[in-house]
């Protein structure tokens, strides 16, 4: 049975930029990241493009120079203007054909995309201190865009319309917390524009956000492929048109939630997400990626190091930018509680992600010592964005700041004890609320135990009485190291880590 495209949404109506109302099929129609407030990519020749009639002429300004591109026989059109070397300013972007489009308030800055499951789609007005950050939340060089939620089965070139917003009280309540954050503070930092685009869907494994056919054609990930397949191979025709009459019922007066398709919501399958949200950005120049997503794969935690650095990649390559700026926000502490995951996955997920920083240009920020026990979304977003900031301005502005805690570099066995020794130490290895908690010690029958451990100048003493001959050490290695207290003098906590690489709870899960 051959399943038709069923796009699925949390169905924000569209909202026009400033165009009035939707254009005939055969009229001018930018794509709907262009309006007017937004932010054009610094330093980046500057791409426009949309629909038009076939073979139709469309003329774009920007900034004093004016291009002319053809739509092909598709309808398509793409033009390119010369880079905006200077940050700032307020430029209009004049897109005209059979239609005219006139865009105000275009500033140059840099361009973050912030994708994710719900603890990046957690609102400023869900965070911790609410109230006042929305209330101080004045900032017109920040400027914010949300990408609908939408999925589909396949690939599309436009998204639904929605505006760009300049950052203010006003506007910010409903935005992503962590992007919010983590952009407030590189506009503080580096007085340049920085536009926000929050491409998020909370509840939804990595899988979505990737194409399909790499799922597919990998035997290591062609499981998660096949569970979904099952699902819509139970549908009869019948039961697809009851949906589609539902579907149509429901258009005459849309509101929240759209009706889910009865083979599940499609925003959970592979290659949904990619093909309605991201793939339709891919022609905008952007500064960097933020990823906050691998609570739902945390059973899957093995599994999840090839999923994350293949998301890095695949982006990169649809992006063009080989380079392309990746943070990552590694998993908080959690102990899931009526859910209670097994002991150890959260740990091998956090593995996972750091793993994933050994692609270069990539960067981590470590929460473990900021979430919520009970609480599978922390209130203290502001944290998570101020080192998500640290990362970037270090790593992609060349700041001259500790941008990171402790990270394990090797442990070395002898006479009854591990010395443990780490990178990224700053001004030195901190314990606070002594004594150090959550390290622990093994032996060759791989059985792990509370150890004592003290700093050493810069290395960590670990010993246990119930361990004579030491071969493994690990660190804060649990769902919830609720109070773990290694830190740098700087105040960036310690990484957590393993020495050793023994089969872990989630290997054999696909």
């Amino acid at each position: 049975m051959k399943i038709r495209l069923i796009p699925l949404s949390f169905a924000l109506l569209p909202v026009l930029a400033a165009s009035a109302a939707v254009p005939d099929a055969e009229d001018l129609r930018p794509h709907a990241i262009f309006g007017s407030n937004m932010v054009i990519q610094r330093e980046s020749p500057v791409t426009v493009w949309g629909k038009a009639r076939p073979g139709g002429t469309v003329e774009v300004s920007l900034a004093g120079n004016t291009v002319r591109a053809t739509a092909g026989t598709d309808g398509n059109w793409r033009a390119e203007l010369p880079a905006i070397a200077v940050p700032g300013g307020s430029y209009r972007l004049r897109i005209a054909g059979k239609r005219e489009f006139l865009f105000d308030n275009v500033t140059a800055g840099d361009i973050w995309v912030c994708s994710g499951q719900s603890n990046m789609e957690w609102p400023v007005r869900s965070a911790l201190n609410a109230r006042q950050e929305i209330a101080a939340a004045d900032h017109p060089g920040i400027r914010i865009f949300t990408v609908p939620q939408q999925a589909a089965y396949e690939q599309r070139d436009d998204l639904a319309a929605s505006p760009w917003r300049v950052c203010s009280p006003r506007t910010i309540g409903w935005f992503s917390a962590v992007a919010y954050f983590f952009g407030r503070e590189l506009n503080r930092e580096l007085n340049v524009p920085v536009g926000l685009i929050d491409a998020s869907w909370g509840g939804t494994s990595i899988s979505p956000w990737l194409p399909l056919s790499l799922v597919e054609r990998d035997p290591e990930l062609r499981p998660i492929a096949e569970r979904y397949d099952r699902q819509r191979a139970r549908m009869t025709p019948e039961a697809v048109a009851a949906y589609d009459r539902t579907v149509a019922e429901w258009q005459k007066n849309p509101k929240p939630p759209r009706p889910d398709a009865p083979w599940g919501r499609s925003q959970y399958h592979p290659g949904t997400l990619y093909n309605a949200m991201i793939a339709p950005l891919f022609p905008l120049r952007i500064k960097g990626v933020v990823w906050y997503q691998g609570e739902a794969n945390a059973k899957r935690a093995r599994q999840y190091r090839k999923l994350l650095r293949l998301l890095v990649t695949t982006w990169r390559t649809q992006w063009r930018q080989e380079m392309l700026p990746f943070l990552i926000v590694q998993l908080p502490n959690y102990r899931g509680g009526r859910i209670v995951p097994e002991e150890g996955q959260w740990a091998e997920l956090r593995e996972a992600q750091y793993l994933a920083t050994r692609l270069p240009g990539t960067a981590l920020a470590v929460t473990c010592d900021i979430g919520e026990p009970e609480n599978i979304h922390p209130l203290n977003k502001q944290e998570v964005g101020r080192r998500l900031a640290l990362a970037a301005l270090k790593q992609f502005y060349g700041c001259e700041l500790i941008h990171s805690g402790p990270v394990f570099e090797q442990a070395r066995f002898d006479r009854g004890r591990a010395e443990v020794s780490f990178t990224h130490i700053g001004g030195g290895l901190e314990v606070r609320n002594p004594p150090l908690r959550y390290f622990e010690l093994a032996g060759k029958d791989r059985r792990f135990h509370p150890a004592s451990a003290r700093i050493d100048g810069n290395r960590i003493i670990v010993e246990s009485l119930s361990v004579p001959e030491p071969v493994a050490v690990r660190y804060a290695w649990k769902n919830n190291p609720e109070g773990c207290n290694l830190y740098n003098r700087e105040g960036l906590p310690a990484m957590p880590f393993r020495s050793d690489n023994w089969p872990g709870v989630t290997d054999r899960n696909r």
